[in-house]
């Protein structure tokens, strides 16, 4: 079996793009940045009284940026109306502090993550809840 590709000669950008890609605000110029591994664990979850209580596998998924951790599969038990997971997800974040987010109670930037409870269905993937948190 072989690697079939293409390779092509690049093409030059047009100086009027590339006038404008330099003009665009760049946030984090003159920010320091700093790397940090957090680690979130997800003990488990439970169902309100009122509310629906899956019969299918769930997962909770965490993002921030482009990088995602996500949970094994569990199921919901009925009688309990919970689900337990015990894991621990891990994410390598970039934070940025700059002298305008100094004044914040943190000094970093804004930079939001998510959670999302995922249900696993025969007809795939269907999100049944999610947060922001910063």
């Amino acid at each position: 079996a072989g690697l079939a590709y293409d390779l092509q000669r690049p093409t030059r950008m047009p100086s009027s793009l590339l006038a404008a890609a330099r003009a665009r605000p760049r946030p984090h110029i003159g920010s320091e940045q700093l790397k940090y591994q957090y680690f979130v664990t997800v003990h488990g979850l439970t169902f309100l009284p009122g509310g629906t209580c899956p019969s299918s596998n769930l997962s909770v998924l965490w993002t921030r940026g482009s990088k995602t951790a996500i949970t094994q599969e569990a199921a919901a038990d009925a009688q309990s109306r919970s689900a337990i997971f015990g894991q621990t997800l891990t994410l390598i974040c970039t934070l940025f502090r700059s002298p305008s987010a100094a004044s914040s109670s943190s000094g970093f930037s804004e930079k939001l993550c998510g959670f999302a409870l995922i249900r696993h269905g025969s007809r795939g993937a269907q999100t049944l809840a999610k947060c922001k948190v910063d």
